[in-house]
């Protein structure tokens, strides 16, 4: 898994790309976590990410969670068709705006 930042400007862009498991999910945990501001959004660009497990699905719940009594946002850009099928079987697609992808690199 492999987390970098594709734009500074604000919000900033956090593109994930890569697998996002039970090894992966607690450095995406610290570093989303790490990105947080209060009342800021947070833009997370999935597009690149190959596979998801429910490790994965917790940590963008928990992200969220902590965003929200920040009283912020998370945004979820080019999900991939594999994700946004595990969001909508767990009906976790309500809680998060899903976005299309981004048209920048």
């Amino acid at each position: 898994m492999d987390l970098s930042v594709i734009s500074h400007e604000s919000p900033a862009v956090h593109r994930v790309s890569g697998e996002i498991d039970i090894s992966t999910a607690p450095v995406l945990h610290a570093r989303l976590q790490s990105a947080l501001t209060a009342g800021g959004r947070l833009l997370v660009d999935l597009s690149g990410v190959t596979f998801m497990d429910a490790r994965g699905l917790g940590t963008l719940v928990a992200v969220n969670n902590t965003a929200r009594e920040l009283g912020g946002t998370v945004q979820l850009i080019g999900v991939p068709a594999a994700v946004r099928r595990l969001l909508r079987l767990t009906g976790l697609n309500r809680l998060f705006t899903l976005e299309p992808a981004l048209l920048c690199a």
